[in-house]
């Protein structure tokens, strides 16, 4: 397999070309993550293995944030498969990780509708804020 980035976007496109934290997002994945690396943000790191499928391992390019990030993506669909940052958190004295794996469903009727959920009375909806990682917003 021969891998390549997408063709560069204009700059100011860029700007906010960030992959976003998959906490109650309806993000495009596959067109967030080709601008991304389009815009320079992730670099290809080649290919691994996560269980018995193929993935494309991308990189944050962010030297002076205050973390990174690596992304392992499906090489047919560029759907995320696994997330992981890594971060320096001051107050614990040390480094900090985590990683999220995504499960992608197929979009059956029948998957669709279970994403349909009804909030029970007295309750509301709240958007969240970002991951709760210390010293880290999003």
């Amino acid at each position: 397999m021969r891998l390549r980035l997408p063709a560069s976007g204009p700059s100011a496109a860029c700007a906010g070309a960030y992959l976003p934290p998959p906490v109650g997002s309806t993000v495009d994945w596959p067109a967030e993550i080709h601008a991304a690396l389009s815009c320079g943000h992730y670099r290809i790191a080649g290919q691994q293995r996560l269980g018995a499928a193929r993935a494309i391992k991308l990189v944050s390019v962010k030297p002076d944030g205050p973390y990174s990030e690596t992304l392992w993506v499906s090489p047919a669909t560029y759907l995320p498969m696994r997330l992981t940052w890594h971060w320096l958190d001051r107050r614990a004295a040390g480094p900090g990780t985590l990683t999220g794996d995504f499960r992608w469903l197929r979009p059956t009727a029948a998957n669709l509708g279970s994403l349909r959920v009804t909030v029970p009375h007295g309750f509301h909806r709240e958007h969240s804020g970002g991951l709760p990682v210390p010293g880290i917003s999003f």
